[in-house]
């Protein structure tokens, strides 16, 4: 196996051809290229990282097929103002644990013609786990605890915390815990 993994330049040129052009028609057109240039170049990023990943982690799922580390790229446009049929997007997760995919922690690849970035951690928490994060942050030792290690990572600007937040504290819990 090779030491360094990557995606072809067509993958991106793909990704910038089907954000001018996102429609049906155009992505039937160009289905060919969408298997060669994303989707195999895709399959084969799972495979060759999630070997490496196993590495550091021999417990990570990386599963290379589409709805399970390759996100799909047809959009669920529903409940959306944008009908736009497809993400311009490439999204790829490998994952730890045995809940559903995106209950558990793992590491997300995001790459777009102008934009590639890395996440980890957790999309979102369940709520068994949301419960107990809280109870974490509202006991003032563990609570203390977990704001130094959060205000320590801040510090390097090579990480962001993100998420929604709410204006309002949860019931039960005490507003002035911070």
């Amino acid at each position: 196996m090779k030491n360094e993994i990557t995606f072809p330049q067509s993958t991106i040129k793909f990704l910038t051809a089907l954000s001018k052009n996102n429609s049906k028609e155009w992505f039937e057109k160009n289905r060919v290229r969408y298997d060669f240039e994303l989707l195999q170049p895709a399959v084969q990023f799972v495979i060759d990282l999630g070997e490496k990943l196993s590495e550091l982690s021999p417990n990570i799922y990386a599963i290379p097929k589409i709805d399970k580390s390759i996100f799909r790229l047809h959009r669920d446009v529903r409940f959306s103002k944008n009908k736009a049929p497809f993400k311009t997007n490439l999204g790829l997760y490998f994952w730890e644990g045995k809940r559903k995919k995106m209950e558990c922690p793992g590491y997300y690849f995001h790459i777009e013609p102008t934009l590639f970035f890395l996440g980890s951690g957790m999309y979102m928490f369940t709520k068994d786990q949301l419960k107990k994060y809280r109870e974490v942050i509202s006991d003032p030792a563990k609570g203390k605890q977990l704001n130094e290690i959060i205000s320590k990572l801040l510090k390097k600007k090579n990480y962001q915390l993100g998420g929604k937040t709410y204006k309002k504290t949860p019931r039960g819990f005490n507003r002035d815990n911070k």
